[in-house]
């Protein structure tokens, strides 16, 4: 791994400490509002599951020795969810008094999705050889598909999955149909947090990944409505007929659909934020699109191993 300089370890740290206070801010301000607080509340949960999917990410796709990052991954997940515990306690309404006790709950529902964006990636890593390096290159080696450290390592990350997929099929009121429901949505946090860290990490056309990130933010935030939509209009059919029908769905749906594009335009813009901000401090994201062609073309004079780009 490469070493980093001193301004490059404390600009990280700072902004760790930077998204940490900024969660403390918002899920505060959305305990201090109370119920009332549903379009902000969304969107701060939005925010704060597309950061954990990024420590699932680094988790999978990060230099270092795993169980370093998984140390460090877990440690701030567990950050996360305490300040849940404190913007409770720190509540002036409380309306939810009793619900701080609750962050250990939290701890292994954030747990859970960071270790399920990790096993999603590490075949990325393993047998497409993406890395979130901090290295000027990559050296394509040439190595068997598995390995038993392989299994071993998948191992660990899955296991934990299944396991608390189980524990969190055991709160839900309704059953698997709820924890169904729940893993679709995130499921879709996840895949615009994914393609949030490639729009912010392209070499290449970053504008037009961008713009490619605010259509998949808007299609995304109206896929998360439709459901909610749909049943606001079966149920408004039951008490409205007519020509003013319409009028009702869509004064209805309006607010349904505004609130769903709110959250995921807020989680793709600070996903992509913060990996710009990473990639201004030398993070890059290595992946087979990405490579120089001196990966590939071997120097006149030189071994047939592969050379590193020069950056």
């Amino acid at each position: 791994m490469t070493r980093l300089g001193t301004s490059t370890s404390l600009a990280i740290v700072g902004l760790l400490l930077a998204n940490l206070a900024l969660d403390l801010g918002m899920i505060w301000y959305v305990e201090d509002s109370g119920p009332g607080a549903k379009w902000s509340g969304l969107a701060v949960m939005f925010v704060v599951i597309g950061q954990i999917f990024l420590l699932g990410f680094w988790l999978g796709l990060g230099d270092g020795r795993w169980y370093w990052r998984l140390a460090v991954a877990v440690s701030l997940t567990t950050c996360i969810a305490k300040i849940f515990g404190w913007a409770s306690e720190w509540s002036h309404t409380r309306w939810n008094e009793g619900n701080a006790e609750y962050w250990a709950v939290i701890v292994f529902i954030l747990i859970f999705l960071m270790l399920a964006s990790c096993v999603l990636v590490l075949p990325l890593r393993r047998l497409r050889q993406w890395r979130l390096t901090w290295q000027s290159g990559v050296e394509s080696a040439t190595l068997p598909q598995f390995q038993i450290g392989d299994i071993l390592l998948w191992m660990i990350p899955i296991s934990a999955v299944l396991g608390l997929t189980r524990f969190l099929g055991s709160l839900m009121d309704d059953g698997w149909q709820s924890l169904l429901n729940a893993l679709l949505q995130l499921a879709e946090n996840g895949a615009l947090t994914f393609f949030a860290m490639l729009a912010a990490f392209a070499k290449r056309r970053r504008m037009f990944a961008a713009i490619a990130l605010l259509c998949l933010a808007l299609l995304v935030g109206s896929a998360l409505a439709a459901p909610e939509v749909y049943r606001g209009v079966v149920a408004a059919q039951n008490v409205v007929r007519g020509p003013i029908a319409w009028h009702v769905y869509l004064s209805n749906a309006l607010p349904i659909v505004a609130k769903y594009l709110l959250a995921a335009l807020c989680c793709a813009w600070f996903a992509w934020m913060n990996c710009t901000l990473l990639r201004s401090l030398g993070r890059r994201l290595i992946r087979p699109g990405n490579r120089s062609a001196s990966f590939e073309t071997p120097v006149e004079g030189a071994s047939d191993e592969p050379i590193a780009s020069p950056g």
